[in-house]
């Protein structure tokens, strides 16, 4: 593998490296692909596991908000002043 690369200029051990390099870039290219296709299956089980669950969740009432108090002319009253 580090022919083409003595063919570039580069000495021996720098070749070597070079090739090492490439080949160390590749597993761990190939080792990502594979880290997110398991990701994706786990991914996918636990979304489809979901749903089984959406029976037993119970609904939560919420009460309807209260109107605010308005003053005659149509504005709302501004907040006490804090006590000390």
């Amino acid at each position: 593998m580090d022919e083409p690369l003595h063919g570039q200029g580069a000495d021996s051990f720098t070749a070597q490296r070079r090739a090492l390099a490439m080949l160390y870039h590749d597993v761990v290219g190939q080792a990502q692909v594979l880290a997110y296709a398991d990701d994706f299956w786990l991914l996918a089980i636990l979304f489809s596991i979901v749903p089984l669950f959406l029976p037993l969740m119970r609904r939560v009432h919420v009460e309807p908000p209260v109107p605010r108090e308005e003053d005659a002319d149509g504005q709302v009253r501004p907040l006490p002043a804090p006590v000390d």
